[in-house]
């Protein structure tokens, strides 16, 4: 999930994600390091667990946005959160669209303008479809083979309907994949 974040702030935002870290007490050292203007934690990381890791880092870099990924947005307490120094929630199950959608309205100088932002995209996104009809964005890929390759493997794991989007041209083909 890191490298999916880190990649997709690289390609979609002027942003450079400079580190990742594993757990709390990683984050906390690596901000003392660099000064970050964003943050993205989280919430159920090791060692410090995301509310304390946020409190930490709001009291180093005061000026940082920190975004928390929580499995279901809904389960924390938002004011519990704001009180740690978290300046939105996202729910891990809302993709990185909503991701973006978060950084936008925090850092709205940070994403590309309509028209630029389509030159920075991969050419082909994969989409897991929801028992409900929603697509939710996975993962992205530079080739129709390579993202035939990621639904296979993600399938294997996760059986259930994908979508392959052409960002390009638009032209979407849908996998369905069943494990036995």
């Amino acid at each position: 999930m890191r490298g999916a974040i880190c990649n997709f702030i690289d390609r979609t935002t002027p942003f450079k994600a400079c580190c990742e870290a594993g757990n709390g007490d990683a984050a906390v050292e690596k901000a003392r390091e660099r000064a970050p203007a964003l943050v993205i934690l989280d919430l159920s990381m090791p060692m410090l667990y995301g509310v304390e890791t946020a409190s930490a880092l709001r009291r180093m870099v005061p000026n940082a946005k920190i975004i928390g990924l929580a499995m279901f947005a809904g389960d924390y307490r938002r004011t519990q959160l704001a009180a740690a120094g978290f300046d939105m929630i996202v729910s891990k199950n809302e993709g990185l669209a909503k991701l973006a959608e978060a950084i936008k309205a925090l850092l709205p100088e940070a994403l590309p303008q309509a028209g630029e932002r389509e030159a920075l995209l991969p050419p082909f996104a994969i989409f897991k479809v929801a028992a409900d009809g929603h697509p939710t964005w996975v993962q992205s890929a530079l080739t129709l083979d390579e993202a035939s390759e990621r639904v296979q493997n993600l399938g294997f794991f996760f059986p259930g309907k994908y979508i392959i989007r052409s960002q390009k041209t638009g032209h979407q083909t849908v996998v369905t994949i069943n494990v036995q």
